[in-house]
């Protein structure tokens, strides 16, 4: 990934007792929080697109489930929103723990937005619900079950 920001990270190597701690500077590449964003916002409006899809396609517009949906996809930003600041606190306040939840949630909102996305195009195109069928199954086997 070219063009992504460097952060300076100090490392203190606790050498044998007697001896001053050495310090080396590393240099660690972190993916810019608003790449993440742009991720996020893409797969979220991907299955907004592929949703107009199905419903044109199956002649299912309706306007309370497009509410809904609209719905979900806003509490959907608000979290990744959310868990940024969270992790923001908890790097400014030093908290001791670096937890990257930012991270987490947007790889499980991209991954449920994915899931979604196989789902309106299987509707639109059989060939696909032929190919995707057995590992949405399992999918939903997997969620009934627990």
């Amino acid at each position: 990934m070219y063009g992504l920001p460097r952060r300076r990270v100090v490392m203190h190597i606790v050498p044998k007792r007697g001896v001053w701690p050495r310090s080396i500077i590393l240099y660690r590449k972190e993916v810019f929080p608003m790449e993440l964003y742009v991720i996020v916002a893409g797969f979220i409006i991907f299955d907004i697109v592929t949703g107009c899809i199905k419903a044109s396609y199956s002649g299912s517009f309706n306007s309370t489930i497009m509410r809904q949906g609209g719905y979900h996809k806003l509490s959907e930003i608000v979290a990744v929103i959310g868990s940024a600041l969270l992790e923001y606190a908890c790097k400014t306040v030093n908290l001791g723990i670096d937890i990257p939840l930012l991270n987490v949630v947007s790889v499980y909102i991209c991954a449920t937005e994915l899931i979604s996305i196989i789902e309106n195009l299987s509707v639109v195109n059989p060939s696909l619900e032929k190919f995707f069928k057995p590992y949405l199954q399992k999918l939903k086997d997997k969620t009934n079950n627990e």
